[in-house]
């Protein structure tokens, strides 16, 4: 039933005018406990009056709100703290990116959200880094072990860091504009079967590092995970292999005979992708 009226005193009046009308077709003990109306209107630009309209109804359907929240498990991995790891758990909403995840471990961590990457991180090596626009529904795959790696900060002018910033194998060089951060784990293995040692790490380099230099500064940060009788000085570059682990070029290994390898192609296709994100 459907009551149509002009504009003729209160609003108020028109309604209880428009109630009372369908109570007496309607009445019961039920219409006067749950029934209630809706109120519409239309207006004509003509003629500037206006109609208004009384529907009423004994139930209405409502949105219920739906959570919104997705729990997250991250592995936060400290540049220069201790302990370096740190299991968190975050409670992101499903609709925001990974910049908001970022965030939160400002909150929880203490951490500066542009020196934090996260990436997914399996037992047998790096699967992907997540670029800031993904969704957080992207991360939130069971089948994901999401590490937030803490990177190096920027060095001063004189491209010097405070002693006490310094984590162990850490060496302070001149800053250059071709700096760079590699993040890094160590695997045992090859191709077919492969175990990840230990957690990752990170530095901040200039491309233009030889192969060895390269090699010898993974293996002094990779000391807490080496043997201690091990000589990092005395290990045959030979038996060390340098992967990049990235979706844009994945399976490609260093040239330890290249004088710049981080200049080659395949890593610079990586740095632009990285710079698109």
């Amino acid at each position: 039933m459907e009551l149509s009226l002009q504009m003729k005193g209160s609003e108020e009046d028109l309604a209880e005018d428009a109630r009372a009308k369908h109570r007496r077709a309607h009445c019961s003990y039920v219409t006067c406990l749950f029934e209630g109306q809706f109120r519409s209107s239309v207006w004509c630009p003509e003629c500037h009056n206006t109609k208004l309209n009384f529907d009423p109804y004994m139930c209405i359907s409502l949105p219920v709100p739906q959570d919104t929240k997705k729990p997250l498990f991250v592995t936060m991995v400290f540049w220069n703290r201790r302990p370096r790891l740190l299991k968190l758990g975050l409670n992101a909403d499903a609709t925001a990116k990974l910049v908001d995840v970022k965030n939160c471990l400002k909150q929880a961590a203490n951490v500066n959200p542009h020196e934090v990457v996260l990436c997914d991180l399996s037992e047998s090596g790096f699967r992907c880094v997540f670029p800031d626009a993904t969704d957080v529904i992207a991360l939130g795959s069971a089948d994901k072990m999401i590490y937030a790696i803490e990177t190096p900060p920027v060095t001063s002018p004189s491209g010097a860091l405070d002693d006490r910033m310094q984590p162990p194998g850490y060496e302070s060089s001149q800053s250059s504009p071709d700096e760079i951060v590699v993040i890094f784990c160590n695997i045992i293995g090859n191709e077919v079967r492969s175990t990840r040692r230990g957690c990752p790490f990170s530095l901040r380099i200039s491309r233009e590092m030889s192969y060895e230099q390269l090699c010898r500064r993974m293996l002094a940060m990779s000391r807490p995970v080496l043997r201690k009788h091990v000589d990092i000085n005395d290990v045959p570059l030979s038996s060390i292999r340098v992967r990049v682990a990235d979706e844009y070029a994945a399976g490609v290994y260093l040239d330890g005979g290249v004088t710049m390898p981080l200049y080659t192609q395949n890593v610079a296709l990586v740095l632009y992708s990285r710079t698109r994100c």
